[in-house]
């Protein structure tokens, strides 16, 4: 997923802020993957990552020669291929690859340039499956096409040191060595390993974002290496805040039983014990992580015969889908509201109507708590208002409205309330939203000083 304003993050924006917060949050994240089209800078920012996190980095083309020099089996059969100038089969790349992680396990790895095909990322999580780890989080580096060209038809890279720059140097900048041009940076080329690149290699951040593990970092225009570092770090601070929170919520949930959250049960009404503890635990980890104290908002649930929810054909991954839950219940605002769709859009497509519904009912319980309403159910073609403060005054006002007149009555139970009896069984939410508004409106603050001593 894009961490909010990840994308906006620049220079100024510096690394040294972030580095001790991240000391305690990345032991959760230990396994990187570094995915990026050719000539996308993920050599610059491969050297950030391991520098920064303390990564060690894993090259496949290092690792078959290690083995081809051990003389292992699997050395042996790589040697084969690359004798006859052949592309290694996957079955060979992927054993090598999963000795390698298996001898690094108690350390924090970065993979840059594997996996590159959609079989090679099952397998990669098959394996780490197997040794009770998996991958933890993949840096998307999203560059424009035209800024790869240009960049790779600039490229130099050293024969001597294998340094690469991007600004026609002539001398090496690290052994002074005459820089050359490489064979394969051309237009042609590019234009090949560009398209083996989206057949091939897009599909495995697809794969990744939905398990929920894509930090994407968008580079429209070209500018300093160091500003798309200091972006890639702002990113993953954020990743990591909240997936160390929204992990230590589900395994709380895990324990304490939350109902089907996210399954059938749900999409006909909002439940509200499993929806509301859900989101309770899971704001209150992140911020625990964060050494801050929860906020205290009015609260008002809601049991309304809508449906409210996020299915599973539209949002696939059962993160972003949890992740979803969680933002459009801390909607406020209707800027907050059209936001958030905005980025739900651009991100999943025309949404379904039962999302837009979520969003007007996050709208509608937040009203509410703000206006001092503590419960709204829907039942036999009514509503029905706990009020936190029951004034007959203010029911009275309400009463002598032309909108309401033949509609309210008082529910004088063990929570006094009022029944709204709806106009018509559509547009639930928005009868509900009309009522609230009404019921703010009549408070005594908001009244005239004649209608006041009345």
């Amino acid at each position: 997923f894009l961490p909010k304003n990840a994308h906006n993050r620049g220079g100024a924006l510096h690394l040294a802020v972030h580095r001790h917060k991240l000391n305690a949050i990345m032991k959760t994240l230990k396994r990187f993957v570094l995915v990026g089209a050719p000539a996308s800078g993920k050599g610059t920012q491969s050297t950030f990552l391991s520098d920064t996190y303390n990564l060690k980095p894993l090259s496949t083309g290092a690792l078959l020669r290690a083995e081809i020099a051990a003389g292992s089996q699997l050395g042996l059969e790589a040697k084969k291929y690359m004798d006859a100038a052949m592309f290694v089969p996957d079955e060979v790349v992927n054993g090598i690859v999963a000795k390698w992680l298996g001898e690094n396990k108690d350390c924090g790895c970065l993979l840059d340039g594997y996996p590159r095909t959609v079989s090679q990322a099952e397998e990669l999580d098959k394996n780490l499956t197997t040794m009770g780890m998996a991958v933890d989080i993949v840096v998307y580096l999203n560059v424009l096409p035209e800024l790869i060209q240009a960049r790779m038809l600039k490229r130099k890279a050293c024969p001597k040191c294998g340094t690469t720059t991007r600004n026609g140097e002539e001398i090496c900048p690290k052994c002074g060595a005459g820089m050359i041009v490489r064979t394969d940076d051309n237009a042609e080329a590019f234009a090949k390993r560009m398209k083996d690149y989206e057949t091939l290699t897009v599909p495995v951040i697809d794969h990744y974002a939905k398990q929920g593990k894509v930090v994407q970092i968008d580079v429209v225009e070209e500018g300093e290496p160091e500003d798309v570092s200091a972006r890639i770090a702002a990113a993953i601070r954020e990743f990591a805040e909240f997936n160390s929170g929204f992990r230590i919520a589900m395994r709380d949930l895990e324990i304490r039983g939350a109902g089907n959250l996210l399954g059938a049960e749900q999409s006909g009404h909002l439940i509200d014990v499993g929806y509301d503890m859900y989101l309770k635990l899971l704001e209150e980890a992140v911020l625990e992580e964060r050494g801050e104290k929860p906020q205290v908002r009015a609260e008002c649930s809601a049991d309304l015969a809508v449906s409210a929810n996020i299915p599973e054909d539209y949002v696939p991954s059962q993160e972003q889908r949890m992740d979803l839950y969680r933002r459009i219940a801390l909607v406020r605002t209707e800027p907050e509201a059209d936001d958030l769709m905005d980025e739900i859009i651009d991100r999943f497509g025309d949404p379904p109507p039962s999302v837009n519904s979520l969003l007007q009912v996050a709208l509608l319980r937040g009203e509410a708590g703000q206006a001092g309403v503590t419960d709204i159910s829907q039942k036999n073609g009514c509503l029905k208002f706990l009020l936190s403060d029951f004034d007959m005054q203010r029911v009275s006002a309400l009463y002598a409205r032309p909108e309401f007149k033949g509609r309210l009555k008082v529910d004088a139970g063990q929570k006094p309330g009022v029944i709204l009896r709806l106009k018509t069984k559509n547009r639930v939410i928005e009868q509900a939203r009309e009522f609230i508004s009404a019921w703010a409106d009549v408070r005594p603050e908001n009244q005239p000083e004649k209608e006041k001593r009345l």
